[in-house]
């Protein structure tokens, strides 16, 4: 089907699509949870100092309110929201869950000096009192797509969940082997540093011509 910007062709069918569609977010429901900004961009704004764009997925964020940035070297750094704009450069106190902005941050932290160059894309801002930050273990509920023998205990891979990217190695699995077409309960343990990861988030692991996806269970 073919759409047009210039002369409307079709976007009454496009529109009545999108409406149809299931609502993916209840974002009322998720502005009580805890805070989670994905940040997406790093500036160094002259007179302002240090600013981060991004997607709020979970909670809300008021000028002045104090946050967990990470992970840093697998630790995370306690930050101050300066200041807030929106898309529209607008000033404005508060963001919610769904919305999209800017915010100028600054360590609160006497002994750590934020600098863009230690900020990456796909690093988190939560809530203080998150249950946990980092960890180096986790359980996921797996299943192989491809591997050309055998997977057994102490195997490693390349975990792939959100912007996390690590080499990871099997402490535990359920069964003895796994192949092909084969589901279990794994236990991973990174191997560099800890990462922020959550249950219920999807993750995929590679190494060579082996493919498997899966799902965070439980967080060790």
């Amino acid at each position: 089907m073919m759409i047009s910007n210039t002369n409307g062709t079709n976007l009454p069918l496009l529109k009545n699509y999108l409406s149809s569609l299931e609502t993916y977010h209840q974002w009322k429901d998720l502005i009580i949870n805890h805070t989670y900004f994905t940040i997406e961009d790093i500036y160094l704004v002259t007179g302002a100092g240090l600013v981060v764009t991004g997607t709020l997925t979970q909670g809300t964020i008021e000028k002045g309110n104090r946050f967990m940035l990470g992970p840093i070297e697998g630790k995370f750094v306690e930050v101050v929201v300066k200041s807030i704009h929106d898309n529209y450069r607008q000033s404005i106190d508060i963001i919610e869950a769904g919305c999209s902005g800017c915010l100028c941050i600054k360590s609160h932290e006497r002994k750590t000096l934020l600098k863009k160059n230690i900020i990456r894309r796909g690093m988190v801002m939560i809530s203080k009192n998150h249950e946990r930050f980092t960890t180096t273990t986790f359980q996921a509920k797996v299943k192989i797509l491809h591997h050309p023998t055998t997977i057994k205990k102490n195997y490693e891979s390349i975990i792939h969940c959100g912007s996390i990217r690590q080499a990871a190695r099997i402490i535990d699995i359920d069964k003895d082997l796994l192949r092909t077409g084969d589901q279990s309960i794994v236990t991973f343990k990174f191997k560099c540093r800890p990462e922020f990861i959550q249950a219920d988030k999807q993750i995929m692991f590679r190494e060579g011509k082996t493919k498997g996806i899966g799902v965070v269970t439980k967080v060790l």
